[in-house]
């Protein structure tokens, strides 16, 4: 018979779990197939607003450098529907007249 170590789950360091070989493989975002990443895209939306789907990008495009695109992002998300289509335009380069 062994005695656990251990009372509580939270009591367990990370570090100790590691090279046990327990459970699947955790597999990255950019590893999992295209229906995984579906499924983790739609958790993500059920738990979070839109306003904070749209921060969250915005802040990730700018630590990668891509500061015109966070702030496509959030005109996209935050304009009138005239002012998504001209940056829609804009983007793809269409030519499209607003009234």
């Amino acid at each position: 018979m062994s005695v656990h170590r251990y009372t509580n789950i939270r009591d367990i360091d990370s570090s100790e779990l590691r090279g046990r070989g327990r459970g699947r493989p955790t597999i990255t975002f950019g590893g999992s197939s295209e229906r995984s990443k579906r499924r983790k895209c739609e958790l993500l939306y059920k738990k979070s607003s839109l306003n904070e789907l749209t921060e969250t990008t915005a802040y990730a495009l700018r630590k990668k450098g891509n500061k015109d695109t966070a702030k496509l992002v959030k005109e996209a998300t935050n304009t009138t529907p005239t002012g998504r289509r001209k940056i829609r335009g804009m983007v793809f380069g269409l030519k499209i007249k607003i009234n």
